[in-house]
């Protein structure tokens, strides 16, 4: 049961890289890179995990107080998200030879968000549920 909660949790990760992908009419990408850019995502965890735990550290977490809730939320959580995302995009696949065009952008992107996306709900589910 826990096994097709989890496919149709993943289910809409699929259709959104499958939409962009063919969206790439002119030059598609290398499938390879591709891979590595959805690998970067999932790596990109672990920074905005950090992220989020030195923010919380800090005593900015969710509380009764809209203020901190609200900063934690939008400058802990979604700042160490975003730039965990950017800097693996901008450091680890903008130097490469087949970024060489616009698009090319939205579909590394769009992988590197997934890739964080999955990792995420991979991690929201407990640990028994994957042997």
């Amino acid at each position: 049961m826990l096994l097709i909660a989890l496919a149709l949790a993943l289910a809409p990760i699929a259709a959104i890289i499958i939409y962009f992908y063919q969206r790439d009419k002119y030059d598609r990408e290398p499938t390879a890179l591709l891979i590595r850019a959805f690998g970067y995502g999932v790596l990109s965890v672990v920074p905005a995990f950090l992220g989020s735990w030195f923010g919380t550290a800090l005593g900015f977490e969710i509380s009764p107080n809209i203020f901190i809730t609200f900063v934690y939320a939008f400058f802990v959580v979604a700042l160490s998200e975003e730039l965990a995302k950017f800097l693996f995009l901008r450091f680890g696949l903008f130097p490469n030879k087949d970024f060489n065009e616009p698009y090319d952008g939205i579909l590394y992107s769009v992988m590197v968000s997934m890739g964080l996306a999955a990792a995420k709900i991979y991690f929201m589910y407990p640990k028994a549920a994957f042997p």
